[in-house]
């Protein structure tokens, strides 16, 4: 059964897919499906853009970057963000990896940035960059706090509410991943209230509201939808492996030939 988890300020869930190194045959997986949902390569690819455009991380130290998502949906199972965690080294399992971390393990590296947790809509109705953060403090609560109700044997999904994520166990409790608190059945239902006029505001606006996220996100991909760009037009299917994880040697050689030395 797939484990489901959920994060951020806006929206909640779990899917884990691991990115392997090794290329494989692309597949037709599109950036953007019909339905506005945005693919595990896809982010991936936004978050390895980063890197290499605002962090500096170089050709080839982006090639050798594993990474890891989780798809985290909001309190009423709606797909709402990916969690995609960046390591110099395989991740495999993200709780087993979470766990087996101590505290000096981001140490030492060239780019700040090859140990970060990226968050991103998973809808192209929210951001591509909720918030990016270094090193992996996000995935060592969440594997705690899995660990401590009993492994992911117990595990519902993780949800993003109004800034909180929280570890739903499998008998409907609601946990706290940063310090391990309890959320009473009272606070998740002010907390949704909340969560529900956010997302009414944020619909209705005419600047931010879900058109403009929606532009942002083609944007990301093809220069053509934003006139004032330098040319560039990405095709994540081609990018995508079988098992629907982003080729990141290729990306990275793509980014740099379109982007960093055009």
């Amino acid at each position: 059964m797939t484990k489901r988890l959920s994060l951020f300020t806006l929206f909640s869930l779990v899917l884990f897919l691991a990115a392997c190194q090794q290329s494989a045959e692309p597949t037709q997986i599109p950036a953007i499906d019909t339905d506005g949902n945005i693919s595990v390569a896809a982010t991936q690819f936004v978050s390895l853009r980063f890197l290499m455009e605002q962090d500096g991380v170089d050709l080839a130290t982006a090639q050798s970057l594993y990474m890891t998502s989780l798809l985290a949906e909001d309190i009423h199972g709606k797909s709402l963000i990916y969690i995609t965690f960046v390591a110099p080294v395989p991740i495999g399992n993200p709780y087993e990896f979470g766990i087996s971390l101590d505290d000096d393990y981001w140490i030492d590296q060239q780019y700040i940035f090859s140990w970060s947790t990226h968050f991103r809509g998973a809808r192209d109705t929210y951001g591509t960059t909720s918030s990016v953060r270094a090193p992996l403090i996000d995935l060592v609560n969440i594997a705690n706090t899995v660990q401590n109700i009993g492994g992911e044997a117990n595990l519902k999904r993780l949800v993003a509410l109004m800034g909180d994520t929280l570890v739903e166990t499998s008998e409907g409790t609601f946990v706290d991943v940063t310090d391990g608190r309890i959320i009473s059945a009272a606070e998740i239902t002010e907390a949704t209230r909340a969560y529900d006029t956010l997302v009414r505001q944020i619909e209705n606006d005419d600047v931010g509201g879900f058109p403009a996220r929606q532009q942002q996100w083609r944007c990301e991909f093809d220069s053509n939808q934003c006139p004032l760009l330098d040319p560039y037009s990405f095709d994540i299917a081609a990018l995508t492996k079988t098992d629907g994880t982003l080729d990141i040697p290729a990306a990275a050689a793509e980014i740099q030939r379109q982007l960093i030395d055009p």
